[in-house]
């Protein structure tokens, strides 16, 4: 009986299919370990910083993604990225103010000497660092006289880890500013609220003028020229009279940047006249580098390269075993 001469494919294919297999496992266990030594890179803990510290000696807090360190007796927060050392923005309030029809100054806030009161307010979803206190409003900065005074919030929030159905960024921190019960000394003023923006480590960085929109301001890493972080106002606040419902009112900034330090005046033009109350929105955030599903782009770059050594391997070890004859072949020629 004559028997079919058989080439090495069947043998070698049942060969490569357990090789196939472990390639296949040792993709996915790289897959699943690169997000999760991200995720170890990136745990809730301040970065080591060498010889170098945080400008204040306030609380702290990670959710992961944005380290936030605060002032003890100022609404003063320095952000940056968890896993980044040496860098960070701070932002804190500076003054509010009244001002004319004519850009005068009619009244203002002392920038200093103000007892604040420091209040956690964090809950299971959100870090939230609450700063409240009654200014003295008066005719300028160096006034001895009052106007009377104003009773000011600030909440640096902060979402704790990703929740379904919560939208907010993890990587921002929302500034929420109250103003509340404002002495008006003219129907016509209205309010200015300043902001001071630094580095958290001078040297390290420098601010970036305002984007196209006018919206963001960037601070810059001096040795990589990377966008670290940005501080983003809202275009509009809400204002609530003493009688009707709140209405929205619209926000300018003006801003006055330099590398190290950068100011930034929200002027408020509401068509609520002497309004009672004002609460804004504020963001600093950090720039993450691009990501897949979240998993940063190196992440996926070291799993593929990985990965393509073993297919490589694989592949050289399939044409090793395709290259020999099969047992049959030798049978066949025993035969004959």
């Amino acid at each position: 009986m004559e028997r079919r001469r058989t080439s090495g494919a069947g043998r070698t294919s049942g060969a490569f299919l357990p090789w196939l297999s472990i390639a296949s496992a040792l993709v996915l266990v790289l897959l699943y370990v690169a997000p999760a030594a991200s995720a170890a890179g990136a745990s809730p803990s301040r970065p080591s910083m060498g010889t170098a510290s945080w400008p204040t000696a306030g609380s702290s807090w990670s959710n992961g993604v944005v380290l936030c360190v605060f002032a003890p007796t100022s609404p003063l927060v320095s952000v940056s990225a968890s896993d980044l050392a040496n860098s960070g923005m701070t932002v804190g309030i500076a003054s509010v103010e009244e001002i004319s029809a004519s850009g005068a100054v009619i009244g203002t806030t002392p920038s200093a000497g103000i007892g604040w009161t420091v209040t956690n307010r964090s809950s299971a979803l959100w870090y939230d660092e609450s700063y409240a206190a009654t200014l003295r409003v008066a005719p300028s900065s160096t006034a001895s006289s009052s106007l009377g005074t104003v009773d000011l919030t600030l909440d640096f929030v902060l979402p704790v880890s990703y929740v379904e159905g919560v939208t907010e960024n993890l990587s921002a921190v929302t500034m929420q500013l109250g103003v509340t019960g404002w002495p008006w000394q003219a129907s016509a003023d209205h309010l200015v609220v300043n902001l001071a923006l630094s580095h958290a480590f001078a040297g390290t960085e420098h601010f970036t003028p305002p984007n196209s929109t006018g919206a963001l301001v960037a601070s810059v890493s001096n040795q990589s020229g990377r966008a670290l972080e940005y501080f983003a106002p809202e275009s509009e606040g809400i204002v609530q009279g003493t009688t009707g419902p709140a209405t929205s009112a619209t926000v300018a900034p003006n801003w006055s940047v330099s590398p190290s330090a950068v100011s930034v005046a929200l002027a408020v033009a509401s068509s609520v006249a002497e309004f009672q109350s004002f609460n804004y929105t504020a963001h600093v955030g950090v720039f993450l580098p691009a990501t897949i599903a979240g998993i940063p782009l190196s992440d996926y770059a070291a799993v593929g390269a990985v990965a393509a050594l073993i297919v490589v391997g694989v592949g050289l070890t399939v044409r090793r075993a395709r290259q020999r004859p099969s047992d049959l072949v030798y049978a066949e020629e025993e035969d004959a």
